[in-house]
């Protein structure tokens, strides 16, 4: 079984435990047709060979929930998190049931999430998005330059992105979690960060450098 096990918008990682046990060297970087990125695989066997990263300019998740555009969207906003110093993890399955898109902690605790939205009948057809309230401080949306902007609700934050950048349009109103829950969402996106990183690093074979 292959999964993608990291995912940060710009690049995945997808690994086989089966064919990882069984590895023994690093075959050579290939060039990936019509890309300027490389991949690399592990060769359990000269039979055999596993792709354990793949980049792409664009890299929809493999379970197909999110477009082309979507990952652009998100892409764009996930550099302007962090150039402001927010923990960002992408696609994290809350209590409720949902999944957010985006989910963000800022230097100061807060809870952000974003939901992003690539066309009116995307949003229009997502009628539960304020059960997200009860997972964060702060609800935004993001989108591109092609929906009009007057669709979403002035009582949650806005997202412009172009894939390479994004500018927040509109500040989300505060309305801060309960202690408890506050603990639980902060617990379950600490877990799932640090797993998704160990299975990154069992991926690539050996452990990160502290340099």
């Amino acid at each position: 079984m292959v999964a993608t096990i990291f995912d940060y918008g710009l690049f995945s990682i997808k690994f086989s435990f089966a064919s990882w046990c069984g590895a023994t060297k690093i075959a050579p970087l290939r060039k990936l047709k019509g890309h300027g990125f490389f991949a690399t695989t592990l060769a359990p066997s000269p039979r055999q060979f596993m792709t354990i990263l793949s980049v792409y300019n664009n890299n929809p998740l493999i379970d197909g929930r999110q477009s082309e555009r979507a990952m652009l969207v998100r892409k764009g906003v996930q550099l302007l998190l962090h150039e402001m110093r927010h923990a960002v993890l992408p696609e994290l399955p809350l209590a409720s049931g949902r999944r957010a898109d985006l989910i963000t902690l800022t230097e100061k605790g807060e809870i952000w999430i974003i939901e992003i939205k690539t066309s009116i009948e995307d949003f229009r057809v997502d009628r539960k998005w304020p059960d997200y309230r009860l997972h964060c401080d702060r609800l935004f949306f993001a989108t591109h330059k092609d929906v009009p902007l007057d669709i979403f609700p002035e009582e949650c934050g806005l997202f412009l992105s172009d894939g390479y950048g994004a500018h927040m349009i509109r500040e989300a109103p505060e309305h801060r979690l309960p202690p408890a829950t506050r603990k639980s969402v902060t617990l379950n996106f600490s877990r799932a960060a640090a797993q998704r990183l160990l299975l990154a690093e069992w991926a690539t074979g050996k452990s990160f450098s502290p340099e």
